[in-house]
């Protein structure tokens, strides 16, 4: 109902006519009514725009008058009716799971306005359709985000008006304006890797095939090192590049080194905002140097049985750790504390006391050493088999045997043996620890101990014999 009457700047006679004087016709249909005094109401759901009415006033005539009037006058009165629009500021989340086709968000930026008191609607209101750029809005309202748009905060100024249904009193001017930010983010998952890292040569750095985006996804499309970046690292034993490339430093333990890394969408220039938006996760690197255990051959001289013999060198010498000569302190063995051979963590062979010669084929186990703070305790490890070729020294000293025979009618045995002087690795050969090839023809015989018999009818003479 609005205030005022239409009478208000009507006249009767030279004065201000009034609702006692005059009476309007009522006008009872249509979206604009009006009394009979003149009052205007405008019906509900009523379009804003300008509405001409034709009203009809007549001079009132009192009771008892001599006839009824038929002064009356028309006039058309313009009733400008506006709809109150608010459009309302939006501030619209937009996570993007498949960055390859457009993203329809759901909901409108018209939820939030509202037309003459009740929330505007896609029938009552119309938005001015933003058809280019990263961000587009369609009549109703409703978002599209376009396919690759990257991560960030988009603000888009929107047009909303009343809509003017067919048949409506004229076209609408009444629109508003309002800024929605569309804070669109794309769905990015770090997935944690475990990374094989053969080192085959330890002095220089390893760079690794692939990079750890390469299982990462972006709005549902495989990382690349175009869309992210990665966080570098740049110190320890394990570095990694903006790329994603991981890098082994020289001198790294074999050992498992989880390290955290920090993927972000890369933002291209001219991009709405710096993006902020960033997973992380956890990469396994599991450095094995490459060791070669290689098969040894080795002579060993022994000229004391009594005593332990330590042979020089050891069993790593010829064993390589990711390219380098493996060493005492790179290279652990596993000990033989049992047996005629024996050997140290360092490699070292020692032939113990009273070992036949002979060749002994004994398998050992070399592990890579994992100083004190390496990742992890090693098992990094080989085993080859070494022969060690044991030669006691054996000296056969010449002997001169006076060979007294006093019935040359019968074999004479002489005392003692032709071993009696020699010497087997430093000690007294004995019948146990040596044997004497036979000489079993001839004037001289001696048997398998050393021990010589002259034969009967032997004539006196020197007889040399070589045993």
């Amino acid at each position: 109902v609005l205030p005022g009457s239409l009478i208000n700047n009507d006249v009767l006679a030279g004065v201000a006519a009034t609702t006692a004087t005059t009476n309007v016709t009522p006008i009872t249909t249509g979206p604009i009514l009006v009394n009979a005094d003149g009052q205007v109401t405008v019906q509900p759901n009523t379009p804003s725009g300008s509405y001409p009415i034709t009203y009809t006033i007549c001079e009132a005539i009192s009771a008892g008058s001599a006839s009824s009037t038929t002064n009356c006058q028309t006039a058309t009165a313009v009733i400008n009716v506006t709809n109150t629009l608010v459009a309302n500021p939006d501030v619209v989340t937009a996570p993007i799971t498949n960055t390859a086709v457009p993203t329809v968000l759901p909901g409108s930026l018209i939820n939030n306005d509202v037309l003459a008191g009740v929330a505007a609607t896609t029938s009552t209101t119309n938005v001015t359709p933003i058809t280019t750029g990263p961000i587009l809005v369609n009549a109703d309202g409703q978002v599209t985000i376009q396919p690759n748009t990257p991560s960030g905060s988009y603000p888009i100024t929107y047009t909303i008006c009343e809509a003017i249904s067919a048949g409506s009193a004229s076209s609408t001017t009444n629109c508003q304006t309002a800024t929605a930010v569309i804070n669109v983010t794309n769905t990015l998952v770090a997935t944690p890797d475990v990374v094989t890292a053969p080192i085959t040569n330890t002095t220089v750095p390893t760079v690794l095939p692939g990079s750890l985006i390469n299982n990462d996804v972006l709005a549902g499309v495989a990382a690349t090192t175009s869309t992210t970046n990665v966080t570098p690292i740049t110190t320890g034993p394990i570095l990694v590049n903006a790329d994603g490339q991981v890098t082994v430093q020289p001198n790294t333990p074999s050992g498992s080194y989880p390290i955290t890394y920090t993927i972000c969408e890369a933002i291209s220039a001219g991009s709405a905002s710096s993006t902020t938006n960033c997973q992380t996760a956890t990469a396994v690197i599991n450095v094995t140097n490459t060791l070669v255990a290689t098969p040894d051959v080795i002579p060993a001289t022994v000229t004391n049985t009594t005593v332990p013999t330590v042979l020089p060198g050891s069993l790593i010498n010829n064993d390589v750790l990711a390219g380098v000569a493996a060493t005492t302190s790179t290279t652990n063995v596993t000990p033989i504390t049992t047996g005629p051979i024996l050997i140290n963590a360092d490699g070292q062979v020692t032939i113990q006391p009273n070992t036949p010669s002979g060749s002994y084929p004994i398998t050992y186990t070399i592990c890579e050493a994992s100083p004190y703070g390496s990742a992890s305790s090693t098992t990094n490890c080989q085993t080859a088999t070494a022969v060690i070729n044991v030669t006691n020294t054996l000296v056969a000293t010449p002997d001169v045997i006076p060979a007294t025979v006093t019935n040359t009618t019968v074999p004479t045995v002489l005392p003692g043996s032709l071993i009696n002087n020699d010497v087997l690795a430093g000690v007294a050969a004995t019948t146990s620890t040596t044997n004497v090839t036979p000489i079993t023809t001839g004037p001289i015989l001696v048997n398998a101990d050393g021990q010589v018999t002259v034969q009967p009818n032997t004539p006196s003479g020197s007889y040399p014999i070589t045993y």
